[in-house]
Parts: structure tokens; C-alpha cells; sequence
């Protein structure tokens, strides 16, 4: 099937390679209610998932499946139904309609300092040796260390099987590593095989893969109830917390789900959103949760059908369980490692050791809280500082924080996205990535539909309420057993003091020394005793770990794409680049600072170019204050009715250019 808009998406080349791709990103079609309606149609049994026929009935082709979806905001061609009600599209003039868009633009010169292409990251060689000998040892053990996020050499996104089709069966400097797998079972999730074109296949075989769907509306099962996308009103998959989380809104319009399906104590929620791209770069995710929580939230009473809101947390087996363990002689980096392959969870870090032999021992608590204590006492250095969670693919992640935070050096490449979830729909086998994209996130206009492109962003400022509970820095208070000594030492956040910028952290800073209640809004905390039966940085670790971590949370942004992304993980550096468009503010940029001469171009346009410098103009003007790199510290899979499924990030920063 020729689709009229994808025939019209400009072809770009790989500077280096010659490689062709086409750019999916740049809308083709653009329908304005003014254009009229040709005619309202009543889908029939036999036009159900077939929009290509209703095309064919008015205008003679399937060509203009695209301009049928878009007109009656449809996210998923197959979720046409008997008794649907279209509206048809007046396509008289598709001069109107449709339009080559114009070739996208390579990254602003506010980007090109940061970016080079033609290198990946700069990983420490004799770090990944270190990874890979601890990987020998265990048996499930990596070949290679690479980002959670991204399959080994043999790992599958679905597997075809029996006329079905298994989702999610696979189970540097600064980046985060893995050095074993998880092994943990999943229960089953299988969708009709309606594509592999296999003996094996259930039913007609369809061109457009219905295993696709998934990153337009996830596949969800509640206690084995498949959730449709027509009744799929809100989900929300978080990985903010040490594990994640899910929020799942649904109507059970024919009282299956209460009658056959509500859940009991220990039954499941099955999810699957799927990478984006060819699939064979990135993995899905594919997630239980234990259902914590089953309400109706409206409807019923044989009025409206029944709506229900379900929560759940991921099924990680043993994690609540209480027990009497320890690991004995070992660095905190390799108790916890030891730990993970008990749970049958993967291991994963951004350090390859740290600094604290001890026996380290778990009094009746539960695994969880064992974790969390062995790394809230995690010491390296004391430019260092830990956290951990359990991402969404099932790894236990040991994060030093500290050596994400800087603003220096370039802008990692990675694979680009150029495709929208739209586009995954009739793309015709287009996998819409391209490899050596540098990998950021902007608002500019450029970019919109793309998996890089900000659709939202909100700055976040709780620097007061953590000042005012934490101090702007603590002592920390102990005697030592071993030096019979009263120990008394502060903890200092830390921060990078890169030249040219500000520390947005420690208080109030007036012609560049820092003002009002720094030095004085002192906490501190008495922890008892330390003997010799932990390491030496035991107890100042505490404080370290926890000054720290609380620290980053104090500034940072909230923002929002409209569609997934799976190269963006947790606790991984971003470069963000913001553009203002509203004039007023356009108008307060361009004015000279202090200090400069009038008329001068002034640093926040970038660009050079005159027509740029019109506050007027339909270009943005790059916000030097909220433009840089940013800490990933939360991300959150977002879907609202119709769709399609899109991410919220969590970004920290802990210094900023300062402004006028």
C-alpha cells in the first residue's frame, strides 16, 4: 500500500556513510475543518481494522488511509470497530492537504561545540575489563558490558511461537553498564501471530504488524482481562522510586472484568510497551506488577459501564521477605551484586568497585530495606555518592550520582528517532532510526513529531524546603571505638564549579559571593558508635550519601515528549536545549546586558543570522539559563485517551549560566 503522505517524506544521506534514510518527523498531511466533509460513512463488519477499504470505497486507492486517521483522530487502524462512524475527508485539492515539508535542519550552533558524531562514548577500556572478568564469575554474566536498555548479541524483542506472538521473552565514563542478566520468569504474554507470515501463523496474515501497536498503546493484561485500547482511558508506568510502579484506568463496558476477571490476593499485571526503531537495538519493556489496589472509580449501577483504577508495584520475588543473611568480606558494590543474582534480578552500575570491605549483614529485615542500608553506608571516595533502583528491565542499578553532573564535554551520539508513533502505523516497514544522531532533546519546531522533540517543559524549584529540613550542609557525629576519639566532621555537597556558571544550590549568591544563612543553617547528626566490625567510612558515609542525594532534588525541569524514546534511561546525562517563541520574552533576550554595547548581537541567539534577531520572527531564541545538560532522574510512560503513549522526565541540575 502506497501511502500519499509517506511518499512525500524528503530523503536524507549519512554525511559519513552515503547512507539513505527518510525523514518521518516533518508533517505531510494537514487537514483544516474549514476544507468540508465529503461524506459520513457507518463502518461495516467487514471494514473492521480495514481503513485501506474505506479509502478504496471513496477514492479509488488506499493511498489515503493517513487522511481518514488523522481527520477522526484515530492512533491504531485496527481499532476500528462494527458501528464506528467516520468522517470522510474532502480531498478535491490535495495541494492543500498535502506538501512536501521542508528538510530538516542539522543541530543549532548553540549544539555543534558539544557534538561529534563520529565518536561514541569515551569508555574506560580498563573499566570494562574489570566488568567483564566479575561477569566470568557469575552465571549469568554479560559478554558484553553495555546500557541495560539494549539487547545482547542473541536477545529477541518477541519471539513467534504456536500462532502466537511472546512479547518481551528476552529478559564509561558515565554510563551505566551491566555485568549480569536477569533471570527472572515472566508470565506469558502472547498476542495473535498475524504477521510473521509463518505456517505457523494464526489467521490471515496482516502487512502492518500488529506487534507495532504497542508503542502507540501498551499491551496490558489484568489477571489475564487484555485491556483494550478503546477502553484504555489512563496509564501512567513510573521508575521514580527504588522500583517501579504502575496506574492503570479502564471502563469494563461488558462486565467481563467483574464477573470473570477481578483480581484475587497475588495475581498480576502484564505489560508491554515496545522499543522503538528495527527492535533489535533496544529492548521493550516488558513488566509484572503485583496488584496493590483494585477500585471502581465511576460508572456502574447500570447506568455507564463500570470504570476501574488499578495500581501495582513490579513483581521482583523475595523482595519483601524478611531474613537473617549476610555477605561476608566484600566491597558494598559486590554484596549487592551477590544479592541481585539471589533475587534473579540483573546487576548493573556506572562504577566497576567500591571502597568498603566489611561483612555486611541483614538483621530480620527485608530485602528491600537490606539494599537500600547497603547503599545508603556505600563509600568510594568522597567525591562520590550512591543511589539504586530497580529499572524497567529488571536490573538492580548502583548509580555514583556525582560524575553525571557535569557540564562539560560533548554530546554522546546514539541512534535517532526521526519517526512519531503515528508513523509506526503505515511507514511500510520503516524503522525511522538513524545511527550517530547526537542524543539531546530540544523544543525547536524542527523537531517536532520526533522522539526528540519537547512538547513540554516546566522548571522545578524546591530548594527552600530542602534548605530549611537538611541545613546547607551536616556534621556528622560519632565516638570511635578504635581510636577511643569524638568525631565531628561535615558533610559539604558537592558541586562541579564549572567556569562561566553558577551553583544554583548553596544559597543566595550576590556579586558572586554567597549570601545569607549558609555558614550558619548548619544540621547535625549523632549516629552513636563505630567499631571496628565496619569500614572505616561507615558512619560518614551515612551522611554523605544522604546530603547529597537530597541536594540534587532542590532544582531542576520537568518536561514532556510525545512520544517514546527508548535511548533516554534513568540516571543518564542529557543535553537539553530550550527555545523561547513568545515575543515579550524574545524582547528581553535580545537586549544587551550589563556591560555590553547596544546593538551588539547578544549570546542567546546562537544563530548569526539577522533575521534571527527579530523578537518578532517566527525562530526561537535559545534560554541560556535552562539550556545544558541535565540529570535524568526519573522517567515516567504517560497515556491519556486516544494516545498515543508519550514520557515524562524527572531532569536535575545542580548549576546554571547565570542570567542577566
Amino acid at each position: 500500500m502506497n501511502i500519499r503522505s509517506l511518499e512525500l517524506k524528503n530523503k536524507l544521506s549519512v554525511e559519513k556513510t552515503g547512507e539513505q534514510y527518510y525523514d518521518l518527523s516533518a508533517p505531510s498531511f494537514s487537514y483544516k475543518r474549514e476544507l468540508g466533509v465529503k461524506a459520513v460513512h457507518y463502518v461495516t463488519v467487514d471494514q473492521a481494522g480495514r481503513i485501506d477499504k474505506i479509502s478504496e470505497l471513496y477514492f479509488g486507492t488506499g493511498a489515503y488511509v493517513d487522511a481518514i486517521c488523522v481527520v477522526n483522530n484515530i492512533f491504531n487502524p485496527f481499532s476500528l470497530s462494527e458501528g464506528d462512524i467516520l468522517a470522510i475527508p474532502q480531498l478535491q485539492n490535495e495541494g492543500l492537504v498535502y506538501s512536501r515539508p521542508n528538510p530538516a535542519s542539522r543541530p543549532s550552533e548553540t549544539l555543534a561545540q558539544y557534538v561529534n558524531t563520529d565518536r561514541q562514548s569515551d569508555l574506560d577500556q580498563s573499566r570494562i575489563q574489570r566488568l567483564i572478568q566479575k561477569a566470568k564469575t557469575k552465571k549469568a554474566g554479560v559478554k558484553a558490558p553495555i546500557p541495560p536498555n539494549m539487547m545482547q548479541q542473541g536477545q529477541v524483542a518477541k519471539v513467534y511461537e504456536g500462532g502466537k506472538i511472546l512479547l518481551g521473552e528476552s529478559i564509561v565514563e558515565r554510563n551505566i553498564l551491566t555485568v549480569i542478566e536477569p533471570t527472572i520468569e515472566l508470565d506469558p504474554l502472547e498476542i495473535p501471530d498475524a504477521e510473521s507470515g509463518t505456517e505457523n501463523s494464526d489467521g490471515l496474515t496482516m502487512k502492518e504488524k500488529p506487534s507495532l501497536f504497542s508503542s502507540v498503546i501498551p499491551d496490558i493484561r489484568v489477571n489475564g482481562y487484555t485491556v483494550q485500547g478503546d477502553r484504555l482511558n489512563l496509564f501512567s508506568l513510573k521508575n521514580n522510586g527504588f522500583y517501579p510502579t504502575c496506574r492503570i484506568q479502564f471502563a469494563d463496558v461488558d462486565g467481563l472484568f467483574t464477573a470473570r476477571f477481578y483480581p484475587k490476593d497475588g495475581d498480576i499485571v502484564q505489560v508491554n510497551i515496545r522499543s522503538q526503531g528495527d527492535e533489535t537495538t533496544f529492548k521493550p519493556i516488558r513488566i509484572d506488577f503485583t496488584i496493590i489496589d483494585c477500585k471502581p472509580v465511576g460508572g456502574g449501577g447500570g447506568v455507564s459501564a463500570n470504570e476501574y483504577l488499578v495500581t501495582g508495584r513490579m513483581f521482583v520475588p523475595k523482595l519483601f521477605a524478611e531474613s537473617i543473611e549476610y555477605q561476608e568480606g566484600v566491597t558494598s558494590w559486590t554484596a549487592l551484586l551477590n544479592i541481585a543474582e539471589q533475587m534473579q534480578l540483573g546487576y548493573a552500575s556506572n562504577v566497576e568497585d567500591t571502597a568498603d570491605v566489611m561483612t555486611w549483614t541483614n538483621p530480620n529485615d527485608t530485602t528491600e530495606t537490606w539494599i537500600q542500608d547497603i547503599v545508603a553506608n556505600s563509600y568510594l571516595n568522597d567525591k562520590t555518592f550512591f543511589t539504586s533502583y530497580i529499572d524497567p528491565y529488571y536490573y538492580l542499578t548502583v548509580v555514583d550520582v556525582n560524575r553525571l553532573f557535569s557540564q562539560e564535554g560533548e554530546i554522546e551520539a546514539s541512534l535517532g528517532f526521526s519517526q512519531n508513533a503515528g508513523d509506526t502505523m503505515g511507514a511500510n516497514g520503516a524503522d525511522g532510526q538513524t545511527p550517530g544522531i547526537p542524543n539531546y532533546l530540544s523544543n525547536m519546531i524542527q523537531l517536532q513529531g520526533g522522539a526528540n522533540y519537547i512538547s513540554k517543559h516546566q522548571m522545578v524549584n524546591k530548594s527552600g524546603e530542602i534548605s530549611k529540613a537538611n541545613g546547607y550542609k551536616r556534621y556528622t557525629q560519632y565516638w570511635d571505638l578504635i581510636t577511643k576519639e569524638w568525631i565531628s566532621e561535615f558533610v559539604d555537597p558537592l558541586t562541579n564549579n564549572t567556569p562561566g556558571m553558577i551553583p544554583a544550590t548553596k544559597g543566595r549568591i550576590i556579586d558572586g559571593e554567597v549570601e545569607g544563612p549558609r555558614n550558619s543553617q548548619v544540621k547535625y547528626k549523632y549516629l552513636g558508635t563505630q567499631g571496628d566490625n565496619v569500614h572505616p567510612e561507615y558512619l560518614y558515609s551515612t551522611v554523605l550519601n544522604y546530603q547529597n542525594i537530597t541536594e540534587i532534588n532542590k532544582m531542576g525541569m520537568i518536561i514532556e515528549i510525545d512520544t517514546v524514546n527508548p535511548a533516554l534511561v534513568r540516571y543518564s546525562r542529557i543535553y537539553c536545549q530550550i527555545l523561547e517563541f513568545a515575543s515579550p520574552i524574545k524582547s528581553v533576550l535580545l537586549q544587551p546586558r550589563e556591560g555590553e554595547v547596544g546593538g551588539e548581537v547578544p549570546p542567546q541567539t546562537r544563530s548569526g543570522k539577522d533575521s534571527e534577531n527579530d523578537a518578532d520572527s517566527e525562530n526561537g531564541i535559545v534560554n541560556e539559563y535552562l539550556t545544558g545538560f541535565y540529570v535524568i532522574a526519573g522517567v515516567e510512560w504517560l497515556f491519556t485517551k486516544p494516545g498515543p503513549v508519550r514520557m515524562r522526565l524527572t531532569l536535575q541540575r545542580r548549576e546554571f549560566t547565570p542570567t542577566t
